[in-house]
């Protein structure tokens, strides 16, 4: 059975969002290492708004706010309103047609460490220090003097 062009398009919009959450997620974790595989940070308007030690407390965030734990699995905080909080953390699908909250996108281990090493690369190029050594997307490598 094909797929609707339209629901083609909604799932495609949606893995990208979720890519794009657990993107920001890892670049948050970045700069604070004794946070890392620990929690959850929370997402708001497409950047990071803090962190939590365990998905909690609904109605201290704004609806709409994202949840992205270390492993991936994604959660929207929904219902309430700006100024009591949400109610409720809602499991995003893995997939489309996945079960909510159960499973990690296929492609989000992959990119996990790929993101980390672009990540890492340009902290590099912005920051070089002295004798370091860090590969380009293109495998070339670069050595700072």
């Amino acid at each position: 059975m094909r797929k609707n062009p339209q629901v083609r398009k909604e799932s495609q919009a949606l893995n990208e969002s979720l890519m794009q959450n657990h993107c920001i997620a890892t670049d948050y974790l970045a700069n604070r290492p004794q946070l890392q595989g620990k929690g959850v940070v929370v997402i708001f308007k497409g950047k990071a708004a803090g962190w939590m030690n365990t998905l909690r407390d609904p109605q201290g965030w704004e609806p709409g706010c994202i949840a992205v734990d270390a492993d991936g699995h994604q959660w929207q905080a929904t219902g309430g309103d700006a100024y009591a909080g949400a109610q409720a953390w809602h499991p995003l699908p893995c997939e489309p047609t996945g079960a909510p909250g159960t499973c990690l996108h296929p492609f989000v281990k992959r990119d996990a460490q790929l993101a980390r090493v672009q990540m890492a690369n340009s902290l590099l190029e912005r920051f070089p220090m002295a004798g370091s050594t860090y590969r380009q997307e293109s495998g070339k490598e670069l050595q700072h003097a």
